[in-house]
């Protein structure tokens, strides 16, 4: 029986090595995944909260409150720095400014973190635009250099008048020195011998008593009408100044703010469209205002159910058509948009008469419904700066609705919601 025990405890000691070991690798495997569940569940949490940031600033964004939007996605990309949107979405709101260098560094920064073609795409697209704002700056300088010949003008004929001045003052010294000859009658000998170097005629003898009833020309009659010569000019300069006045008031004028057909809101970079005030136009043309000012963003609801509008053309500077802005537009045939870099959410949705949509090279985001229920539209050319396209952003479109891609990611947006392509 001791053998026995012996054995035993023989075989325990040499089952027990490999017990310990299998004990430390399965410790070993649950610390690990321990700290790869930790590790997940802290990324989800940053990504979590990123994503947050980034609907917050899309949020701000939508309401025209770009400084709040800029923070808003800042700190979307301080918490996830490989946040791709994050980027994309800060050069947008520096685009939409006009601060096309802020623009720059950000997609700059962006590519130190994540190698993407979409952030180059948008990298060439913001060089764009920049060059296309300086083209703009340097054309609407040239109507100002225009002015200033028509001021040259009016100062050239300032000084005509001044002419008129120089045969006066010589009037006056002719006549000057004439009454100081009238005390020489009692020495007529000394003026006939400097005056007659003057005709030089022979008959010198003959002509003194001619010039003697010359100087009762020289006395009284002469200088008192030359006295009413020089009054003369000054009222002829009066009349003239008010000629200059005439162009610069005559603009004033017809300022018409009383007839606006929308109104506004002041906005970095010119002013938004809020409301339509006119709701019975059939046509709009969104570029500036009647007093100049460039209206750069159409805001949220503001054209919604114009149901006469039946052709609108938006501006290279309107940069971002806004929430369900032209929604239930419901005779609406033709939209042309010139310079937009985003299409809001439902701005299109349900004109139910579009059957055509004109896209710009410098649109990047479409937004989800943005052309739904667009039930006459049959088709829609997308370019290839376009990097983002919302849900079911062309829902119910027309029959055999055809979109002509121009890029893989619309080409993979088209397969990916069963959209017709070419």
């Amino acid at each position: 029986m001791q053998d026995n025990d012996n054995e035993n405890k023989i075989e325990m000691k040499k089952r027990g090595l490999p017990i310990g070991l299998v004990i430390g690798i399965v410790s070993l495997i649950i610390l690990v995944v321990t700290i790869i569940i930790i590790a997940v569940s802290a990324s989800g949490g940053s990504k979590t909260k990123a994503q947050e940031k980034l609907d917050l600033g899309k949020k701000y964004l939508s309401e025209l409150n770009y400084e709040q939007a800029i923070i808003a996605f800042n700190e979307a990309i301080e918490i996830d720095p490989k946040n791709i949107d994050a980027y994309i979405q800060l050069a947008e709101v520096y685009v939409m400014t006009e601060n096309y260098d802020k623009a720059e560094e950000t997609l700059i920064r962006a590519e130190k973190e994540i190698d993407s073609e979409i952030i180059k795409a948008k990298k060439d697209e913001v060089k764009k635009a920049k060059e296309e704002k300086e083209r703009e700056n340097a054309h609407s300088e040239e109507p100002t250099n225009l002015v200033t010949p028509v001021l040259t003008e009016a100062d050239m004929t300032t000084p005509e008048p001044t002419i008129t001045e120089e045969p006066t003052p010589t009037a006056v010294l002719s006549l000057t020195p004439e009454p100081t000859a009238t005390p020489n009658p009692t020495s007529s000998p000394i003026p006939t011998p400097t005056y007659v170097a003057m005709p030089t005629a022979t008959p010198t003898p003959t002509t003194i008593p001619t010039q003697v009833p010359t100087a009762t020309l020289s006395p009284t009659p002469t200088p008192e009408p030359t006295a009413t010569v020089m009054p003369s000019p000054t009222p002829t300069l009066e009349p003239t100044a008010t000629a200059t006045p005439s162009p610069t008031p005559s603009p004033t004028p017809t300022e018409e703010p009383e007839e606006e057909t929308f109104e506004y809101a002041n906005v970095s970079g010119g002013v938004a469209i809020v409301r339509v005030i006119d709701d019975t136009i059939d046509e709009a043309d969104i570029s500036t205002t009647s007093d100049g000012r460039k209206i750069v963003s159409i805001g949220e609801e503001a054209f919604t159910e114009c149901s006469n509008l039946e052709n609108v053309s938006i501006g290279s500077s309107v940069k971002n058509i806004g929430e369900y802005a032209f929604y239930e537009c419901a005779n609406l045939e033709k939209a042309t948009i010139s310079g937009a870099t985003k299409i809001e959410a439902g701005a299109f949705a349900d004109c139910y008469s579009l059957t055509s949509v004109s896209l710009p090279s410098t649109l990047t985001s479409i937004g989800e419904n943005a052309f739904s229920g667009c039930e006459s539209l049959q088709s829609i050319s997308i370019p290839s700066s376009v990097t983002f396209i919302g849900d079911d952003a062309f829902y119910e479109c027309g029959t055999n609705f055809v979109i002509y891609a121009n890029n893989d990611y619309v080409r993979e947006y088209c397969e990916e919601n069963e959209i017709d392509y070419r």
